[in-house]
Parts: structure tokens; C-alpha cells; sequence
């Protein structure tokens, strides 16, 4: 204000609103949290695809689909050298989950071609489940399955630092993590576990070892 009345230019800032400094200056408000939950296994997978990671597994995988159930939290993960195999991988997951008796009813996953397309929509429907897709550019509403890749992804990359194991050991990494995940993870009921809610027993870490031994 000094400098503009110092050039003879006189302001009245409490008397002016510019539009365009308003929207440049906009900051997206925070995302709010879900109110409502389910309340048993299998009412509400999330999906997400993690990938392409820059090597290739010893498996010839580039990319996993993660699939987590919203109550119990359990995660599955299944891997792929394109993503041309997640409807591939949808199947065999709806088949694990119905052998463990679940039902599964709700698939929310972004709109990426590789969920939204033909192919898994006959699948969702021969199976009787609805398909429900986050808003465009709000990663924030698949918040779920987005936190465990990054969870996942983190713990493996550590996990092949401290072995000193090659990065092409990725997929066994993350697969590690996933398996200590479902055993310490927290869920809606306080005291249980992931996959205590998911199979209706309990288990131990007593024989695990660190990864790489």
C-alpha cells in the first residue's frame, strides 16, 4: 500500500474484491470423514492397481491389485505384468471370498479403464454386486485401498534395504508385508485383527522370521 500511494495510486483494499485473486488463492477444502461403515465382512471392497514398479518381479510382474475388505480390513494381493489381468484377478478374488463364505456386495474402486470397462462390469453383474466409482481427481474417496498400497509399498521397500535382497524381489516383499499386516493390522473392533475378523480364528507370528534369512 506504501509503495502504491508513494506513485500516486490510491487503494481502497476494504472496498475492492478481485475475483480472479479469490480463485487464484482457493485451497481445496479437507475431505471429510465416512460416517457409515459396514458392518460385516464382504459389504464393501476396496480396489486399487499399484504399478508399474521399475523392475520386474522374479515373477514377471509390473503391477498387484490390492483388494481390502472395509470392515475387517483384511487385504488380498495379486499380481500382474499388465493391467489387462485385473479382471483375471477380480475373478479369483470373488471365488476366495466366497469360499471363505462371504458375500461380497459392494466393489469401489476409481475410474481407471482397468475397472471401469466391460469386462469387469459382467463380471460384477454375473455375480450380483454393484460397482460404485470415486468422482474424478478425489483419489480420496478409495482413501482405504490408496493408504495400504502406500503401506505396503513403503514396508517392502524397506523390508529390501534391510535384507540387502535385489529390488526384483519386490512381489515377495509386499507379500510379506500384506501377510504381517492381516496379523497386526487394526480393524473396527478394538482387540481383533484382520484376519481374525475375515476367518473367525486367531493367529500368531511366532514362526515368522525376518525377511531375507
Amino acid at each position: 500500500m506504501k509503495v502504491l500511494k508513494q506513485h500516486g495510486i490510491n487503494v481502497e483494499a476494504n472496498k475492492q474484491f478481485c475475483d480472479s485473486c479469490t480463485l487464484g488463492k482457493a485451497h481445496r477444502q479437507s475431505f471429510g470423514t465416512q460416517t457409515t461403515r459396514p458392518s460385516k465382512v464382504g459389504e464393501q471392497t476396496n480396489a486399487d492397481v499399484c504399478g508399474p514398479m521399475t523392475e520386474t518381479s522374479v515373477g514377471s510382474a509390473r503391477y498387484y491389485v490390492c483388494f481390502k475388505d472395509d470392515y475387517s480390513k483384511f487385504l488380498h494381493v495379486l499380481f500382474i505384468t499388465t493391467k489387462g489381468g485385473v479382471v483375471n484377478c477380480l475373478r479369483k478374488f470373488l471365488k476366495e471370498v466366497k469360499t471363505a463364505g462371504h458375500v461380497t456386495k459392494v466393489l469401489l474402486s476409481d475410474g481407471s479403464k482397468e475397472f471401469n470397462c466391460e469386462a469387469v462390469e459382467k463380471v460384477l453383474a454375473k455375480n450380483g454386486i454393484t460397482h460404485q466409482l470415486t468422482m474424478p481427481y478425489t483419489p480420496e474417496q478409495n482413501g482405504a485401498a490408496e493408504q495400504e498400497i502406500h503401506t505396503t509399498v513403503e514396508s517392502a521397500r524397506s523390508m529390501l534395504h534391510s535384507s540387502g535382497l535385489p529390488k526384483e524381489l519386490w512381489a515377495e516383499a509386499c507379500n510379506t508385508a500384506v501377510y504381517i499386516l492381516n496379523r497386526t493390522g487394526t480393524t473396527a473392533m478394538e482387540g481383533t485383527m484382520p484376519l481374525e475378523l475375515r476367518t473367525g480364528s486367531y493367529a500368531t507370528l511366532g514362526h515368522s522370521r525376518v525377511f531375507g534369512t
